[in-house]
């Protein structure tokens, strides 16, 4: 039975989702890096819920995710903008005794925010940028991240430690995600195989139309070598002298 393409958003329907959390309140800067990591290092939902604070390694700008869906650690690299909002965010984040990333706090309970409640931010944060609620998972992000990475030219093995895939065959769905992105690189390709005719073609061109003329000059002068001479006109007869 044949797997379902991925669901993805275009690049400025993800800008608009981002730019929907207000990152100049605590919680809005939370939230803004609980999306930034699912789309700029392709986390799942309960790997970004499960972060530690001291899974952040700055020295090496990594994060580290322990207890994977598959029960392994792989180690995911932060772009400088994750970084931004993740110190932002700890600049913001109440002092509280959680080795929790991200808290919500209700009273005097902390507790790590919950993947129900990101499911709930996306479709808020997706009504406010104008998209479609039902078109937004924290897992479509993800979707987003991987196929990106696959059309900036990241390798399907690369593009699959990045994901905590076992199998590349699951990550192999990604490149039959965006057809009209692939039309397009074939369609430069075969410009890059058929180059513009060069001085060479010219040349080439050049000498067929001379063996051309040539040719035909052959053939006038054949065919006048066969014609019989014309008698001169009359009026134009040279006058005899006289003797």
């Amino acid at each position: 039975m044949g797997q379902h393409l991925p669901r993805i958003l275009e690049r400025e329907e993800v800008r608009r989702l981002l730019d929907a959390c207000n990152i100049a309140t605590p919680t809005g800067a939370r939230n803004r890096a609980i999306l930034e990591l699912m789309y700029r290092a392709g986390l799942r939902v309960g790997e970004v819920c499960r972060l530690f604070v001291a899974d952040i390694r700055w020295d090496s700008q990594n994060i580290i995710i322990r207890r994977s869906k598959n029960d392994t650690d792989r180690v995911v690299p932060i772009e400088p903008s994750s970084q931004q909002l993740l110190r932002l965010w700890l600049q913001c984040r109440p002092k509280v005794k959680s080795p929790f990333l991200f808290v919500n706090i209700k009273g005097e309970q902390v507790a790590p925010v919950s993947p129900r409640y990101v499911q709930q931010l996306m479709k808020l944060v997706a009504q406010r940028a104008g998209i479609a609620p039902e078109r937004v998972t924290p897992h479509v992000l993800r979707h987003c991240y991987a196929t990106e990475l696959l059309e900036e030219g990241f390798t399907i093995r690369e593009v699959q430690q990045l994901l905590g895939h076992v199998w590349v065959t699951t990550t192999q769905i990604y490149t039959h995600v965006r057809p009209a992105e692939l039309a397009a690189k074939i369609r430069t390709r075969q410009a890059v195989a058929e180059p513009e005719p060069g001085p060479e073609h010219d040349l080439a061109e050049m000498e067929a139309q001379i063996r051309e003329l040539q040719a035909k000059l052959d053939q006038l002068t054949i065919r006048r070598a066969t014609m019989p001479p014309r008698e001169p006109s009359r009026a134009y007869a040279r006058p005899q002298a006289a003797t």
